[in-house]
């Protein structure tokens, strides 16, 4: 399965976007986990993260909607599937977590 690591450009955008609301690039809140919490990813941020991986990378046209299911936890190595909307018809796209860091892996559209 070919699959597209999100890269420093890419990275670069959303930090620039979302710096000041989500505290980084890759959607997840700043600061440690305390106790029992998990870093999970901020919902909107990676929709729109994937959004930009289909259109950019993959060069998909008419991306109309991102549906990830939330609370998804930073957890390398685990994985999940996004909902897509192109040109009209309902894809999916598995998600890969490389990194505790959040960094993660969009294959195309199945």
């Amino acid at each position: 399965m070919d699959a597209v690591k999100i890269g420093s450009a890419a990275s670069a955008l959303f930090a620039a976007l979302v710096l000041s609301a989500c505290g980084n690039d890759k959607g997840i809140p700043e600061g440690p986990a305390v106790g029992n919490e998990v870093k999970v990813y901020d919902k909107a941020v990676l929709e729109s993260g994937v959004r930009s991986i289909l259109v950019d990378k993959y060069n998909i046209e008419n991306v109309d909607n991102v549906e990830c299911p939330p609370r998804q936890e930073v957890r390398s190595g685990q994985g999940f599937k996004c909902v897509v909307d192109i040109d009209g018809s309902t894809k999916q796209v598995a998600v890969t977590i490389r990194t505790d860091d959040g960094e993660y892996e969009v294959a195309p559209p199945a």
